[in-house]
């Protein structure tokens, strides 16, 4: 079975008790979309109490109606909702800022007088009390955005070819069972896409026969030029060694070029000081995901692969990851069934169900509208069967319809691209960019995104005009 269905034949175990008090540790990992929503429904109607861990802000905004949340070792206790916590966050943490400040103007003023008065004999008593003073004071721990928020940018190396994978006919099966058949892709260089499903559809196997992990059937499979794939398997077991050390594990994967910049890159993905010489075994779920993103940044790649990435990371470390692959100048194909992450992300979405892909020209909530639905149980079964999203009649409505959804993924993409350009220009604008490693490939960089955007600029005006 796959991760999916041991996680569904547990949790079902679990609920069919019926307990008082239901503990649920991020119950949601491994479960498809519908499921998802199924436990949202019983959750809210369930008549016990419930406690949940999760980083599923969907999941968490629906169910819960108090929020715990433990920040630098402090419980915060809130009754409401997760969004509304957010608000009641954001305006605490500013409260908590602007008493940190306060406080260390008045300690440095304390410090400063210290200094100034405790060689004077006639002012050492006053300095005393001064530093007695400062040694009583309940000192204010310095806020922080987010505690341990990782820092994470995945470069890509030599482009690749336009055409990055082509199948044709291609079909998977384990013994008697047939996973995928007739699966014809086309994905171009670039192209951020999604695969959903329900469990056992054969997203994870389509990722494996991308990646070479495993071989078809029949059919043919066929990657481009110049094509390298990074690859994040769901299960981490699969690519690390338990015996390894978090810097071993990481200098394995690393190409030889990028191993002077591990310890960097592993502080930057909050491995600090020991952390480092932890041995796998002892990781918890959260730290094993980072240490495989760590892999991948020092790997080359140009094609990124991540199944479901945003297993066992916490809520700021999943924006982190987002706005990661939102600036990634590759291609990737995600895995996920997180519906929050997966919202503005995807320029395409393949739908797997019954053997078959079936594509769509949009993010996660554009498919839901495609199908004219805001429950997945009902989309599953509302899909077409044709292999290409169902084309409903014409009208001057549907067409300004879908006229404004390209111009809104074509501004999209047009304020990523600017953002990057910005990035580039600071850079350029230091005096040693120019003496500096690797400044021809940031310059490439910048003509590139300049050439693109102008690209873009043009097809908004000519869908402008249709409109």
């Amino acid at each position: 079975m796959s991760g999916g269905w041991r996680m569904r034949v547990e949790l079902a175990k679990l609920l069919l008790q019926k307990p008082d008090i239901l503990l649920l540790d991020e119950p949601n990992n491994h479960l498809d979309i519908l499921s998802i929503q199924w436990l949202e429904k019983y959750l809210i109607n369930y008549e016990g109490t419930v406690m949940i861990i999760s980083h599923d802000l969907m999941l968490v905004d629906k169910v819960a109606k108090r929020i715990l949340e433990v920040d630098r070792s402090r419980l915060y206790d809130f009754k409401g909702t997760y969004s509304a916590y957010i608000n009641y966050r954001k305006e605490r943490k500013e409260v908590e800022q602007s008493e940190y400040n306060a406080q260390q103007k008045v300690i440095q003023h304390k410090e400063m007088l210290i200094d100034k008065f405790r060689a004077k004999a006639n002012k050492a008593s006053f300095a005393k009390s001064l530093q007695s003073e400062l040694a009583r004071m309940d000192v204010i721990d310095e806020p922080e955005a987010e505690q341990g928020v990782m820092r994470l940018r995945f470069n890509s190396c030599t482009p690749s070819g336009r055409i990055v994978l082509e199948t044709k006919d291609l079909k998977k099966s384990y013994d008697d069972h047939t996973v995928l058949e007739n699966v014809n892709l086309l994905i171009e260089r670039g192209q951020k896409l999604s695969f959903i499903g329900q469990n056992g559809q054969g997203k994870s196997t389509m990722v494996k026969l991308i990646s070479k992990n495993i071989f078809p059937t029949s059919g043919e499979i066929k990657l481009g030029h110049q094509v390298k794939i990074g690859y994040y398997a769901q299960e981490h077991s699969e690519l690390l060694d338990p015996k390894e050390t978090v810097q071993e594990a990481v200098e394995h994967a690393s190409t030889p070029e990028s191993r002077t910049n591990i310890r960097k890159i592993l502080g930057g993905l909050a491995f600090r000081g020991e952390d480092i010489d932890k041995r796998i075994s002892v990781l918890s779920g959260g730290e094993k995901s980072r240490v495989r993103l760590a892999m991948l940044l020092v790997q080359d790649h140009n094609v990124l692969i991540l199944d479901e990435p945003t297993h066992h990371l916490d809520i700021p470390s999943k924006e982190v990851l987002k706005d990661a692959i939102n600036n990634y100048n590759g291609t990737i194909i995600i895995v996920s069934h997180d519906r929050e992450f997966l919202r503005g992300l995807a320029e395409k979405t393949f739908y797997f169900a019954n053997k078959e892909i079936r594509e769509f020209h949009g993010d996660i909530d554009y498919f839901l509208e495609k199908t004219n639905s805001e429950s997945l149980s009902d989309t599953f079964k509302a899909v077409p069967k044709n292999k290409t999203e169902q084309k409903p009649p014409e009208s001057s409505e549907e067409d300004k319809k879908k006229l404004k959804r390209k111009i809104d993924l074509l501004e999209l993409e047009i304020s990523k691209l600017d953002k990057r350009k910005s990035d580039l220009e600071i850079k350029m604008a230091d005096t040693e960019f120019y003496s500096s490693a690797g400044n021809a490939n940031a310059i490439s960089e910048y003509n590139e995104i300049q050439l693109k955007i102008s690209e873009l600029n043009k097809q908004w005006g000519e869908i402008f005009e249709l409109m």
